[in-house]
């Protein structure tokens, strides 16, 4: 799951294998983001990193 300022603003109920699982999200606004990994090894277990996203993006094409 990924919050950011406050909201959530993408969720992904994949499965991992060993060695991770990889998504490509694009944030449009800057912001304090909340990356969240829940149910990891039982449904109760979960790890938070929070860090700021920031920045002017001037090109559509760097989406």
């Amino acid at each position: 799951m990924i919050f950011q300022n406050g909201l959530e603003v993408f969720r992904d109920n994949g499965q991992s294998q060993i060695g991770g699982d990889y998504k490509d999200y694009i944030f449009t606004d800057s912001g304090s983001i909340i990356i969240r990994i829940e149910g990891i090894h039982s449904p109760s277990i979960l790890a938070e990193e929070s860090v700021s996203v920031f920045g002017d993006i001037e090109n559509e094409q760097q989406r």
